[in-house]
């Protein structure tokens, strides 16, 4: 039997999607370092909305510089259906968990998984008078999830806006 994720109608593992997540927001983030800030601007959010090398969502930071994740393992979903919302400023999407990470799920149904952070490398330059890099272009390579302190503060899953996809 194949599956296959690119259908949504093949859901033979009932994935569970969250609905419009916000992925990232125009303003100025923490860099996963901590050190460095960048801030977002609304048409380079809008233009590069649909830039994704990798549509994963990965149960952790993957750590490689080419960002290949170091295992399938660390692979729980995926992004679908990312866009740019011109209300929210952001660039939104749905996340699909698969149905075989049961403890993914209940911890984002819970509440211990909150909130996500983008995998996006940046092409920037640094302005003095903003005290940060400003991006002007992005290419995503998935998102990870993460407990608390997002560099994104609005990136929060809602938990309450989600669905089982069922098996056709």
């Amino acid at each position: 039997m194949e599956l296959n994720y690119k259908k949504k109608s093949n859901n033979i593992l009932k994935d569970v999607i969250y609905h419009d997540v916000t992925i990232l927001s125009n303003g100025v983030w923490d860099q996963q370092d901590k050190k460095s800030r960048v801030f977002y601007p609304e048409e380079v959010l809008h233009r590069d909305a649909k830039n994704w090398k990798r549509n994963f969502i990965y149960a952790k930071h993957t750590s490689r510089k080419d960002g290949t994740p170091e295992s399938a393992f660390n692979i729980v979903g995926f992004v679908e259906d990312p866009h740019y919302s011109n209300l929210r400023k952001a660039i939104v999407a749905d996340l699909r968990i698969l149905g075989s990470k049961k403890e993914i799920i209940e911890y984002i149904d819970k509440g211990i998984i909150r909130f996500l952070s983008p995998e996006v490398w940046t092409d920037d330059h640094y302005s003095y008078t903003k005290n940060s890099r400003i991006a002007t272009k992005l290419d995503f390579n998935g998102v990870a999830l993460v407990v608390d302190n997002p560099a994104c503060k609005e990136s929060e899953i809602n938990r309450h806006r989600k669905s089982l996809v069922n098996s056709t």
